[in-house]
């Protein structure tokens, strides 16, 4: 299964966490659109592996678990930056 790497979502972790810290500084509405989309983007990818995986037959229900786990930690660093996101918001 390909997305049972070991650093198969190093780069949206990554990514969720770099928008979390994006978010911290958003200084107009336009940027925080613009983050808001991108965070929308990457949950409907997730949702979208997550379908994959688990109406996937596999034999290996080891390497199924290890795959929701991870997009289980970058949907967690996802809603982190939102909630920055969002504060920063009611903020502006």
């Amino acid at each position: 299964m390909f997305f049972a790497g070991p650093d198969a979502f190093a780069a949206p972790l990554a990514a969720a966490r770099r928008a979390a810290e994006d978010a911290a500084s958003v200084a107009t509405a336009a940027e925080a659109e613009r983050l808001t989309d991108g965070l929308t983007e990457q949950a409907d990818a997730l949702t979208t592996v997550t379908d994959l995986v688990t109406g996937a037959v596999t034999a290996d229900p080891s390497a199924t678990t290890a795959v929701l786990s991870a997009v289980g930690e970058v949907l967690a660093a996802v809603n982190r930056a939102r909630a920055v996101l969002a504060n920063r918001r009611r903020a502006l």
